[in-house]
Parts: structure tokens; sequence; C-alpha cells
């Protein structure tokens, strides 16, 4: 099946993880049809390990308006960059 009408997915309740050092981190996810967070994995981040839990942590408690295809709601790959 084709995507021939779709929409991204909107942020509704993303509140931003306190980082303890500067830099960025990178976190990779699925956004669920259902709108939940899914499978997060950090790609990069500030050297910081703690900082990196933090941000799985808050990541995981998301929530979106999920990406619609035909006016379905489905599931999309988000990546995030999160910087102090």
């Amino acid at each position: 099946m084709s995507c021939q009408d779709s929409k991204d997915p909107e942020p509704l309740n993303t509140p931003a993880p306190l980082l303890n050092s500067k830099g960025s981190i990178v976190v990779n996810f699925i956004i669920g049809w259902n709108g939940q967070v899914y499978s997060p994995l950090i790609f990069t981040d500030n050297g910081n390990q703690k900082d990196s839990r933090e941000v799985l942590r808050i990541v995981k408690t998301w929530k979106y308006r999920p990406s619609k295809c035909n006016g379905i709601p489905s599931d999309s790959e988000a990546l995030v960059t999160i910087t102090q």
C-alpha cells in the first residue's frame, strides 16, 4: 500500500531532559501508531553516561500525535538532538 496522503507526527508532550554536561545527545526512536515512544537509542552522546540515561528515561515518557498514512495512524521513526 502506498501512502498518497501522509502527515508527520506532532509532539504533544515532550519535556526537555536536564543535562549535567555541555554538549548534545542524539536519540533515535519509534513513534508508535498510538503516539507512544518505543525503542529509544542513543546515537551520539556528550560523554556523560548519567545524561544519556536521563535522556532515555525522559524520552520514553514523550507523547505524540502519530503520523498518518492515508488517514490511518502509523508508526514512524524520529531522530532528535538534545542540546544543553
